[in-house]
């Protein structure tokens, strides 16, 4: 018996990095069919692809209408003898891809520049607690039952970030240092590389590794700046434009009528777009769309009695409204998600945005008759964490649940009493693959298929989660670490201290060859060949000079990066709150701005404080003076070496700046939490 072909749409949602038009797609396909090629204890699977890539005439970012597919992965699953009677099926999988690598990272020396300044001082960024100045009035309309219902309140919720919690907090500034610290010994290291190649090849050097890849992080969490926004976003922050290709690729496919069900899939940043296109208000999707696709919706996607929207605001939203569109067109995101059945997201950072940046990552709460969006039971969402992946976590702050002991028992987090997005997003469940990774690479291995013959808890996962696309698998019953979590994190933290050592120890062998050293051990002048003691004292000499540096550019650039947001910060509050109601009489924003004030001079004046303390620390080491207070911390190998005493003092400051930041975060300012745009 055979039953008819099962269409299904997938919808890939790159990460980080330079790829290319359809490279994603093509390489997440190819990953998927040969995982799923491997059959079942109870099927055979066999697959063909159709790619019509190079052929491909439509722009980037342009859904079809029409249901092609620019990969097309056919799925034939035969039953093995005696798994009764089961039938034979096929599937057609409609692999979209959602590209975006073209609006990431910038080039030129002062996106270089800027992109130094941001990720090096990052461990002192301002992180706010989810204080809002645009909350709405309520508006209050009567009911046809004759009661009063409330509208336009709450649209948005926040997941809690790290402000506000000292320990978390102080814990995330130390490790975003300490990822400054590798990424700064990594310029020097490669730099000196790549300068050495070029010169042997005749040929400049290229651009940094890491602007070309982290630059998308701060491309996406930048605010709005003049003259660095994209043509059809003008005005507004970079992200935006990001989304509009997400929102207009996830509209297309939830429009389709022909499919039976479809997925999203997001690696690594990818995640955090597809989770601002599935969470977006739905008064604010059709901002996205162009008046092309939106007159081609059908009519039932484009109301929703059961949305609340921005009555009046239309002109405060992000993106900007089209005048074609009417105040009451929305999308109707529950019809939209109506064939929705999962999402899989590997690689994500969401946890570390929403800790750092929770705004961006707001969520659009549950309808006006409570119900979800997403399928209840048939919509799940599964997460993938590499311990020895650089920014995937468990997403316990959006309510994931985590499986331990194989499947055996499921945990929640012990920070939260509740689950955070209940309702809001779909349940979502956190598979921790193998620990003994390398680092780094585990980042890129999620789906990476091993020899017919291997076993054990990774292969076994990815099988199981390509299994579960096609049904094969609809208990979910997937593989996970047995270890506990402690112990990934103590790997991941011996990972992380061994690459930065290896990386100070290579940056300092470098700079010894570099400094000439080398170059007279291999072309010595006549009656002065050094020896390989010389080389070795050299190296010595070298290590707490250019530690310093590292240390001292990183301290500086977290002060500046403090200071200067906190500044820019304190002084738009203190704008919102003096013209708050008068820029516009029809505004209905009444969010009184006074604890945000408080906030943002708080943050400031530990900044200016933080900024004398160093200076004075420096000046203090300069002349070698020394309290009488530190009298009994005499140390003579510090006094033997001046340098290292120097390293110790930034270490110092790095500390105090990160724990007074943390206590100003705790400081309560407010007695009222409410909620924020995204």
């Amino acid at each position: 018996m055979t039953q008819a072909t099962e269409k299904i749409g997938l919808l890939f949602v790159h990460g980080i990095g330079e790829q290319k038009p359809f490279e994603h797609l093509k390489s997440s396909v190819s990953e998927l069919a040969e995982l799923l090629a491997r059959g079942s204890d109870t099927s055979f699977v066999s697959c063909a692809v159709e790619d019509r890539t190079a052929d491909w005439a439509l722009p980037v970012g342009t859904p079809t209408a029409s249901g092609d597919a620019p990969v097309t992965l056919r799925v034939n699953v035969v039953p093995r003898e005696g798994a009764g009677d089961a039938a034979r099926r096929h599937y057609e999988f409609h692999c979209h891809e959602v590209y975006w690598a073209d609006l990431g990272a910038r080039s030129g020396l002062f996106d270089v520049l800027k992109f130094w300044i941001w990720g090096l001082g990052q461990w002192a960024a301002p992180i706010y607690r989810d204080l809002d100045a645009a909350q709405v009035k309520q508006v209050a309309k009567p009911a046809a039952d004759g009661r009063t219902m409330t509208f336009g309140s709450h649209l948005t919720a926040m997941p809690a970030s790290v402000a506000g919690e000292f320990w978390s907090e102080l814990g995330g500034r130390l490790k975003l240092w300490i990822a400054g610290v590798g990424a700064l010994l990594t310029l020097v290291t490669l730099s000196l590389v790549k300068r050495v190649a070029a010169s042997l090849t005749q040929s400049a050097p290229s651009p940094t590794l890491l602007v070309q890849y982290i630059g998308d992080v701060r491309t996406y969490e930048e605010r709005a700046r003049p003259g660095d926004s994209t043509l059809s976003d003008p005005g507004f922050p970079r992200r935006v434009a990001i989304r509009r290709r997400m929102v207009t690729q996830m509209v297309g496919m939830g429009a389709r009528t022909d499919l039976h069900g479809w997925y999203v899939l997001g690696h690594s940043l990818g995640s955090v777009v597809a989770y601002n296109g599935l969470t977006e208000i739905g008064h604010a999707l059709p901002n996205y769309l162009g008046k092309d696709q939106w007159d081609a919706l059908p009519p039932h996607l484009k109301r929703d009695p059961q949305c609340p929207r921005r009555e009046g605001e239309e002109h405060l939203m992000m993106p900007a409204r089209a005048d074609w569109l009417h105040d009451a067109d929305v999308i109707d995101r529950k019809a939209l998600f109506a064939r929705l059945r999962g999402v899989v997201t590997y690689g994500s950072p969401l946890n570390k945005f929403a800790g750092l940046w929770p705004r961006i990552v707001a969520t659009a709460t549950r309808r006006l008759d409570g119900t979800s969006v997403f399928p209840e039971g048939s919509c799940r969402w599964l997460n993938l964490q590499a311990p020895q992946g650089p920014v995937a976590g468990t997403l316990d702050r959006f309510g994931a649940t985590r499986v331990e002991e194989g499947g055996a028992k499921r945990v929640t987090s012990s920070k939260f009493k509740t689950r955070p997005f209940e309702g809001d997003v779909p349940p979502c469940t956190t598979y921790r693959t193998p620990i003994w990774q390398p680092y780094l690479l585990a980042h890129l291995n999620y789906f990476q298929n091993s020899q017919s013959y291997k076993q054990g808890v990774g292969i076994t996962q990815r099988t199981q989660v390509a299994q579960w696309l096609i049904g094969e698998n609809p208990g979910l019953d997937i593989a996970t670490v047995r270890l506990p979590l402690w112990f990934g994190k103590l790997a991941a933290a011996l990972a992380v201290l061994i690459l930065t050592a290896t990386l100070a120890a290579a940056a300092v062998a470098l700079v010894t060859v570099g400094g000439g050293l080398g170059k007279q051990m291999i072309f010595p002048t006549p009656g002065a060949k050094p020896s390989s003691s010389d080389f070795f004292a050299t190296f010595h000499a070298s290590v707490w000079p250019i530690l310093a540096i590292v240390a001292g550019a990183i301290l500086l650039a977290g002060l500046l990066r403090w200071s200067t947001g906190a500044w820019y910060g304190w002084r738009l509050a203190r704008h919102q709150n003096d013209n708050r109601g008068r820029d516009d009489p029809g505004m209905t924003i009444e969010k009184d701005w006074t604890p945000v004030v408080r906030l943002e001079a708080a943050q400031w004046f530990a900044s200016a404080l933080s900024v004398v303390l160093t200076v004075a620390g420096a000046l203090a080491w300069w002349s070698g003076y020394r309290p009488a207070f530190l009298d009994p911390l005499h140390c003579p190998w510090l006094e033997a070496h001046p340098v290292a005493g120097l390293v110790c003092l930034e270490l110092l400051l790095v500390l105090l700046a990160a724990a007074l930041q943390a206590l100003v975060n705790c400081v309560p300012v407010s007695t009222k939490q409410v909620a924020a745009a995204p």
